[in-house]
């Protein structure tokens, strides 16, 4: 399910509140979380340009993604870096984090500078 996932998260981030509150209505008994904190969680991802996934798809495993964009506002793809807790301790999440932001606003540049070339 996407609301499980750091890339599926990436791609709720961007999506409008009546959409949102759409999913979750009809996945409440599957999202382990309020409303408030769903739409919440959503909201910061979109605002800090990353999505977590701190052991919620699968326990012992973690992820961060990051939206790509081509043109627009709205991201056409995610990247991501998934570890299992024990090759990924906070010090190599915050590190990944950094990385999955980085990487993914060069993918960004580079596809966009392609995409209007002459």
């Amino acid at each position: 399910p996407a609301d499980k996932t750091g890339v599926g998260r990436v791609f709720l981030s961007w999506m409008g509140d009546p959409a949102l509150k759409w999913i979750y209505e009809n996945n409440k008994d599957d999202i382990s979380m309020t409303q408030e904190e769903f739409l919440a969680m959503l909201h910061q991802a979109r605002r800090d340009g990353y999505a977590l996934d701190d052991q919620v798809f699968s326990a012992g495993l973690r992820c961060v993604a990051a939206p790509v964009f081509l043109t627009g506002s709205k991201p056409m793809f995610a990247i991501s870096i998934s570890a299992p807790l024990s090759r990924m301790d906070d010090a190599s999440y915050a590190q990944a984090r950094q990385l999955v932001i980085d990487y993914a606003a060069r993918i960004s540049q580079e596809i966009q500078s392609v995409e209007y070339r002459p």
